[in-house]
């Protein structure tokens, strides 16, 4: 298996009291992924598309309010695509300009940001399913608790490697390595998939 492309799905989302905890972690470990194996990082962001209700909303929902929620969903979309890419803006700011917005198909490190619209779980299936790797941070801010829509969608959507962000994000890549071990399908499918780190350890 060779890391040529990884996904880092963003929230967008902010909690005052602990505002680096959300985005930034998995931003950080993307970095030093993509840079240590010469990856390209694709940077998402989902935002809602409140004129097509999703699976969740009822057919006969009334009128009354609706438009009122409506707008609420685009207003708050705006606000997390505009937190997310401040936040890709802050932490690859000490890449090289030409890395910034490069394609997937050129050779070496390069990352650049997308907004897409559209429902959480699909979006971040189909762009994950054509990725080597997502990147995503594992947040203890209580709006998530305990239903954490990013990391479920990464785990159940896209039958790729997820590599789980500590809160403070990687500054250094698979320098040592250590092993869990328990013989079954998963442990082997985790260390299959792990080779590359393995490799420079």
């Amino acid at each position: 298996m060779v890391i040529r492309r990884i996904l880092v799905p963003l929230s967008g989302r902010y909690d005052a009291e602990d505002p680096e905890n959300l985005d930034r972690p998995g931003l950080q470990s993307a970095l030093a992924v993509g840079r240590a194996f010469g990856a390209h990082v694709e940077v998402l962001c989902v935002t809602g598309d409140p004129s097509k209700p999703d699976e969740r909303w009822s057919e006969w929902i009334p009128g009354y309010g609706v438009s009122q929620v409506i707008d609420w969903f685009k207003q708050e979309g705006k606000a997390r695509a505009r937190r997310a890419r401040s936040a890709f803006d802050e932490v690859f700011s000490v890449c090289e300009p030409a890395q910034i917005g490069g394609s997937p198909a050129s050779p070496g490190f390069s990352a650049r940001f997308v907004e897409q619209a559209g429902e959480l779980r699909q979006t971040v299936g189909r762009h994950g399913r054509v990725c080597d790797l997502i990147v995503t941070a594992s947040s203890r801010a209580r709006w998530e608790a305990p239903y954490r829509p990013i990391l479920e969608a990464c785990l159940r959507r896209i039958a790729r490697p997820v590599l789980v962000s500590p809160a403070g994000g990687l500054s250094t890549v698979g320098e040592h390595v250590a092993i869990v071990w328990n013989d079954s399908i998963e442990s082997a499918r985790a260390v299959a998939a792990s080779l590359p780190f393995l490799q420079r350890a």
